[in-house]
């Protein structure tokens, strides 16, 4: 995890929390003793636009986390509740009603003074059950399995008391035993934060929308009741406009997280393939000295002088890979160069020469370095070209809008592709490094009796 807060913010955090529940209570009792109970005139109809703005963005907020649950796999039905259930306790609060009242939509004593606040606790009460699942799902809080169960019997028993206590004007005290077991699960989740030495930013976020969403339903509570002079008025629609403002924060940081870690594997990944094709490049050294030390010493059986001149070659071939270094990929044209001093090394090594053609219509692109060698190679080894009469090779290479392509194509004796499958490390080298440097498609198409096709298709970079 992303940690941006150590040990000493979790404090700052916390206080920052507190202040945002307090400021709700002093503005229940301001809002009271500047307007009463029927808040009217200009704060009134600000705070109405507001309502309608909470609730349109609620709902489209809702949205998203709905569509979220069918198009990301990563995304949890918890935090869907948990928009949905802000979404309801805003909606049947009283604030929403006397908003609706204002626009002209008749609604009766019975519902905003009974039925009204029942919907809304109801709701409130399952915002809390899918928070405290959230953060022990998204935080390994470990709560315990006694916990759970006994946090779930209060909030239940919490909804019918307040269901019966809306009737006699006492809904506060219903709301205490869970105002005191949010403060409880709030200590839990600091004190997870403090043991793990730090918190990211998307806990911040959720626990001051955690706390947002039990300041509303605190002021609602008392608002209801009678005997305190408090009005929540305001509070509940700029309070969940903050928790959609703090919603869309978590999904930025979320977008930013994520692209971080698709970087980071893309140049992990990146470094990775570099790794594995230098020890693929690395591979061909002894595999090349190999074969050209026989062709070296079966020359100098023949004579000195022959033997010297395949010395020669060789080590000009050889001085280019020294020189060679580190480089993954090389310009086609300089790889051709080392296939020619390759090429020069076979026909010493053959009283029978073939001819090589080359067909190069395309320069401009990279290739593996001495990836065509082992190409060659096969061509000499398996489709014996050496020994048909008039044998050639073709190099061809030419490209389109997507792609670079290079043909090898011989006249030999063709051969069973899957016999050298096993056999041909040099092929299933240049295969790989083809793949893993430039994402190339290698192909081999051989026909016993006619000749061999290699097909090499490398992706044009957009």
């Amino acid at each position: 995890m992303d940690f941006i807060g150590r040990k000493r913010d979790v404090v700052i955090l916390t206080l920052a929390n507190i202040l945002v529940f307090v400021a709700s209570i002093v503005i229940g009792f301001i809002n009271f003793a500047a307007f009463g109970d029927n808040p009217s005139g200009v704060f009134a109809n600000i705070v109405h636009i507001a309502n309608a703005s909470c609730l349109i963005s609620l709902t489209f907020l809702t949205a998203i986390e709905i569509g979220s649950n069918f198009f990301d796999k990563s995304a949890v039905w918890y935090t869907t509740g948990i928009a949905a259930s802000i979404l309801f306790t805003v909606y049947f609060s009283s604030e929403t009603n006397l908003m609706l009242q204002s626009i002209g939509l008749g609604i009766s004593y019975e519902y905003t003074k009974y039925v009204s606040p029942i919907l809304c606790y109801t709701a409130f009460i399952a915002g809390l059950i899918f928070f405290m699942y959230f953060f022990n799902h998204d935080y390994p809080i470990a709560f315990l399995k006694e916990e759970k169960v006994s946090s779930i019997i209060i909030l239940a028993l919490s909804g019918i008391a307040y269901d019966i206590l809306v009737f006699f004007n006492f809904t506060f005290f219903a709301v205490i035993p869970v105002f005191l077991l949010s403060i409880y699960w709030y200590i839990r989740f600091c004190y997870n934060v403090y043991r793990k030495n730090g918190f990211t930013l998307t806990f911040a976020y959720s626990s001051v929308i955690f706390t947002l969403f039990v300041s509303i339903m605190v002021g609602e509570a008392i608002t209801n009741s009678s005997d305190y002079m408090f009005n929540s008025f305001g509070i509940t629609s700029f309070y969940a406009i903050a928790m959609v403002i703090l919603f869309f924060l978590i999904y930025i940081d979320f977008v930013l997280r994520t692209t971080r870690k698709a970087d980071a594997s893309t140049i992990y990944e990146k470094r990775l393939n570099e790794l594995q094709a230098s020890i693929l490049k690395n591979q061909i050294n002894p595999h090349f000295i190999f074969n050209a030390l026989n062709v070296i010493k079966s020359q100098y059986l023949i004579s000195n002088a022959r033997g010297d001149a395949a010395m020669d070659i060789f080590s000009k071939h050889l001085r280019a890979y020294v020189e060679a270094g580190d480089e993954f990929l090389v310009p086609l044209s300089k790889e051709i160069d080392n296939l020619n001093s390759y090429l020069e090394i076979l026909n010493l090594s053959s009283d029978n020469k073939f001819t090589v053609y080359y067909d190069i219509e395309s320069f401009d692109f990279e290739v593996p370095y001495f990836s065509l060698q082992p190409i060659i190679e096969n061509a000499y080894k398996y489709s014996q070209i050496q020994f048909k009469e008039n044998g050639y090779l073709r190099i061809v290479t030419n490209e389109d809008d997507d792609f670079y392509h290079i043909l090898v194509i011989d006249n030999g004796v063709g051969f069973d592709v899957n016999t050298i499958k096993n056999t041909s490390t040099g092929i299933k080298n240049s295969k790989d490094r083809f793949k893993l440097l430039l994402n190339a498609s290698f192909e081999i198409d051989s026909k016993i009796g006619e000749g061999t096709k290699v097909i090499i298709d490398i992706p044009k970079k957009k």
